[in-house]
């Protein structure tokens, strides 16, 4: 109502300075005639289709190029051709506001206006990397070998009242927006650093004005603008365009969500006052109420606080937002029963069942309630916490949706969605009912003893009226039954439903997750006893096992047994890299549409790598690991890490590949996706080293080979050890384990400290130039040790290719083309020559290598006499040498060269003319002979002629 007064109010001030202009005498009946037609124009530019850009589920605009010249080709074009939709949204913004300056109660143009903020806040949320895109890993998969930390628990009100603070303290230093004037963040584009500029010149008019106006309640949020500008111009002005474009961002989307919700509420009020209810307007009603729910919920699904600085959505302000999404779900399903409308109401309550799990997840920290003590260790219905009562909700939601679906499936003939991306009709809500019971076991294991038997008892209590298998199983639970075998029931029932999902439905991914995660869980939730202290590769007994589809037995089998069942997401080399779509339908549910968004599809795909890896490295599987880094270099740059590495080259294309920029500084999921592999692999190579400790003579093969795996690891860093960002990485503390396993490797290979003399000397004294000194030593030894991994960029020239160029040139002395042709230097020196060459002085580095660290152990040999050899100086230094082809020869002809090889000593070479007529020919001398032969760009007079050549062979 506010920002309607405010339009209407800016619009007649400007009708009333035109209106001076308008020629003189102007009658009452003109004015209105004129204002007449201004309206009809105005409805007519706000009336149309809203701009929308091509589908954000499946590989973007960015990230659908083709590689050209090591960039994508659409990455040039990515941020403009952004900036040319956000302008169009303005435009439509723009002609809809004014339209509501001479109709300020049409509630069809106020959400029209909301969608167009909506659209512009998603794209700039799905290119934002955010502090949540770089921490995420809430969801626990593998088990650790420990039992779990006991959290502080409070009464209910307690609760709320303690997350309430912990929200004001988190919040406190925190920016929503700058300034009073929510305009230059819906008339400048974001997507560009040059309109992000002029916007910032903008705003800061609202953030310093000169001193005397402003009002007194205003100079503390004046202050504290003040105060966050000044910060974000910093970054500015310090070459920093990767943070201030993110801190931009984080305002831009507050102000912008701030504006969607006025325009949603004023939208939502105006449809469902009486006077303007009508046959027509009833879906208008519906439609709004269901896309603030959505919006609601999307900002929830995101866990972004945003605003400056961006931070992590703390558990009162995710609880308020499921709250409000789940009241305007209600709205929409009241409107529609009440009106008689046929919508699909079963996507409601399934979203309501949605809401019903957030907010118990913001109250797994409230404590049980005392029960007397001839009541102790009874499952009681009495006396329940909030949490299950929401988890019970939740079911129950899931339930009706179940029932109103196939209602709707009966009496209109709705087709169900047997496969696609986004929704699976029944199977997705069948599955989301299973997930929530089997959540609910996984979050009562995990409370420490004293409350687990409770938790557990609670959890029955959640998950027995909702059984797949044998729905009437429900109604004979026994609360006096062992909880271990009642859980063990719950928990085979659920991955009988996960199967049976994945068996009838060959694309519902969801379910493959949820049954890896279930194998892994299984050892504790047989005994949580036994099973904390094995972790996942514990083991489950055989008469258990046998009811847990998947689950096989013997040593390690949880862990292998997932492995084995996550890997049907991993089966083959994927651009998405897992087995996962985005397949929208024609009239999407707002569960279709919150998927429909990349930032939400990139964290699913997250979500499964990330479980994919931690699988790997739990089963050692080091040879997937690698494999799986090979198909995420040859994915395509995801959206964040784009704008990211742009703005770091003052918003152009970047200009190197993902796969070559460092890892020790990035954002994205692929970025994120190969620092825990990478790291994952490091860490598999650690414990390997371990297990060689105390061992000599027959481990000294096996330590080189982790020496140089760990090589490789620490080069997919794709930072060299001078590099400027190791400053900012606490080595010393054991930040990046690749450079502990490095220094370990190398230390251990030279005979240097144990484990525990190395953990001593870090917490001791080992500064970060000390260990950076270690790196060092360490890669000038894999330098030495494996020639084949240098990078080319770090590798040493020799001396062919530090040579002289050709007579009276500058060119590199590397040859191309015809040259190379003439020369016959590239039938002899291919890569696949190279590569051969290469492997044979690694091996016999490493046999050398081998033989020094058993020799260490041994008594020192007599010296043999005999033939020196050679030093690397002196069997380098083969010299070439550039000849004439006599005139007359064909093709494949042979001639002689003689050549003056020193001491007046002479020698004949035996050449032959090479394909495509070229005139000279490059050979190379034996090693230690010097050239000086006629008609050679070598000789001494360097004018010798072809002819003469010709005449001495």
């Amino acid at each position: 109502a506010a920002a309607a007064a405010a339009a209407a109010a800016a619009a007649s001030t400007n009708m009333g300075a035109e209106e001076d202009t308008l020629p003189v005498p102007v009658n009452i009946d003109a004015v209105n005639e004129i204002r007449l037609v201004r309206k009809g124009i105005c409805e007519q530019l706000a009336q149309g289709a809203l701009p929308r850009m091509g589908g954000s589920g499946g590989l973007t605009t960015e990230t659908a190029g083709k590689e050209k010249n090591g960039h994508i080709s659409n990455e040039a074009t990515e941020r403009e051709a952004t900036a040319e939709y956000e302008k169009e949204l303005y435009e439509k913004f723009s002609a809809i506001l004014d339209y509501l300056c001479y109709e300020p109660t049409d509630a069809d143009s106020w959400y029209r206006a909301g969608l167009c903020l909506s659209f512009k806040a998603d794209i700039i949320c799905d290119r934002l990397a955010t502090p949540r895109g770089k921490e995420k890993n809430n969801a626990i998969i593998c088990l650790q070998n420990s039992e779990p930390k006991a959290k502080e628990s409070f009464p209910l009100l307690d609760l709320r009242a303690k997350q309430i603070q912990e929200h004001k303290a988190i919040n406190a230093g925190c920016v929503a927006l700058l300034g009073d004037d929510l305009s230059p963040y819906i008339s400048h584009p974001w997507s560009t650093l040059a309109s992000l500029r002029s916007c910032s010149v903008k705003v800061k008019s609202f953030c310093w004005r000169p001193d005397g106006e402003a009002i007194d309640t205003e100079t503390a949020t004046r202050s504290k603008d003040k105060i966050a500008f000044d910060e974000i111009e910093a970054m500015y002005n310090q070459g920093d365009f990767v943070g201030w474009e993110i801190a931009w961002g984080g305002l831009f989307v507050s102000a912008v969500t701030d504006m969607l919700k006025k325009c949603f509420t004023t939208a939502h009020y105006l449809s469902v006052q009486e006077k303007y209810l009508s046959d027509d307007t009833d879906e208008l009603c519906y439609e709004v109420a269901e896309t603030f729910a959505t919006s609601y919920y999307a900002e929830l699904m995101g866990g972004v606080s945003y605003g400056y600085p961006m931070q992590a959505m703390t558990e009162s302000q995710r609880r308020n937002l499921a709250e409000e999404s789940k009241a305007y779900f209600h709205a929409a399903i009241d409107f529609a029963v009440t009106r008689k409308l046929e919508e699909n109401i079963h996507d409601l309550y399934f979203m309501i069942g949605k809401c019903e799990e957030k907010i118990a997840k913001t109250l797994v920290r409230e404590k049980f309630p005392q029960l007397p003590e001839d009541r102790a260790g009874v499952g009681t219905e009495a006396v329940s916490r909030e949490y299950e009562a929401a988890l019970r909700r939740a079911l129950q939601s899931y339930a009706t949706a179940h029932r109103e679906m196939k209602k709707a499936e009966h009496e209109r003939g709705l087709p169900d969605v047997q496969q696609g991306g986004s929704s699976h009709g029944i199977a997705e809500i069948v599955y989301r009912q299973h997930a929530c019971r089997m959540k609910a076991l996984f979050v009562a294991v995990q409370h420490p003893k004293e409350t687990r038997d409770a938790a557990e008892r609670e959890a029955l209590r959640i998950t027995r009226d909702h059984w797949y298998s044998n729905p009437s199983a429900g109604a004979a639970y026994d609360p006096q039954k062992d909880v271990r075998d009642s859980v063990w029931e719950v928990l085979a029932d659920c991955v009988s439903a996960m199967v049976k999902l994945r068996h009838d439905n060959h694309f519902f991914h969801r379910s493959v997750y949820r049954h890896a995660m279930a194998l892994l869980w299984a050892p504790v939730l047989c005994d949580p006893l036994t099973g904390y202290a094995q972790g996942s590769l514990g083991n489950v007994p055989a008469t258990k096992s046998c009811h847990l589809r998947g689950l096989n037995t013997g040593e390690g089998a949880c862990a292998k047994s997932a492995a084995a069942v996550i890997s049907a997401l991993f089966d083959k080399k994927r651009p998405q890299l897992c087995a996962v779509w985005v397949a929208t339908t024609a009239n999407p549910s707002s569960f279709e549409v919150l998927n429909d968004a990349v930032r939400k599809y990139d964290a699913l795909r997250f979500k499964y790598v990330d479980a994919y890896i931690d699988i790997m490295r739990v089963c050692r599987r080091r040879d997937v690991l690698k494999t799986f880094l090979g198909w995420v270099d040859a994915s395509q740059r995801d959206l964040p890490a784009f704008y990211d590495t742009s703005a770091a080259v003052a918003g152009a294309a970047p200009d190197t590949l993902h796969s070559k920029e460092s890892l020790l500084r990035g954002s994205g999921l692929l970025w994120t996706t190969k620092r825990r592999a990478n790291r994952a692999i490091a860490e598999l190579l650690h414990r390997e080293l371990i297990e060689l400790e105390g061992t000599h003579n027959d481990s000294v093969t096996k330590r080189i080979d982790i020496f140089k795996e760990a090589y490789s690891c620490f080069l997919r860093l794709n930072s060299p050890v001078d590099d400027k960002a190791w400053k900012s990485q606490k080595v010393e503390e054991g930040a990046v384990i690749e450079v502990d396993v490095m220094c370990k490797a190398y230390q251990d290979l030279e005979g240097g400290q144990s484990t525990m003399e190395m953990e001593l000397e870090r917490s001791s004294h080992l500064t970060h130039k000390v260990k950076m000194m270690q790196l060092k030593a360490a890669v000038a030894k894999c330098e030495e040790l494996f020639p084949a991994l240098v990078p080319t960029r770090q590798r040493k020239r020799t001396k062919r290719q530090s040579s002289k160029s050709t007579h009276g040139s500058d060119r590199p002395s590397t040859l191309r083309g015809e040259e190379a042709a003439a020369s016959g230097e590239g039938k002899d020196k291919s890569p696949k020559k190279k590569l051969i060459t290469s492997e044979k002085k690694e091996k016999k580095t490493k046999k050398a290598a081998v033989a020094k660290a058993k020799s260490k152990n041994k008594t020192p040999a007599k010296k043999s006499k005999g033939t020196p050899k050679l030093s690397s100086k002196e069997s380098s230094s083969r010299e070439y040498i550039t000849v004439d082809v006599p005139p007359g020869l064909k093709e494949g002809e042979s001639f002689k060269v003689t050549m003056d090889i020193g001491e007046g000593k002479k020698k004949a070479f035996k050449l032959k003319v090479p394909s495509g007529g070229h005139k000279r020919l490059k050979f190379q001398l034996p090693p230690g002979k010097k050239q000086s032969a006629p008609g050679s760009r070598k000789a001494k007079s360097g004018k010798a002629k072809s002819a003469e050549g010709a005449k001495q062979s």
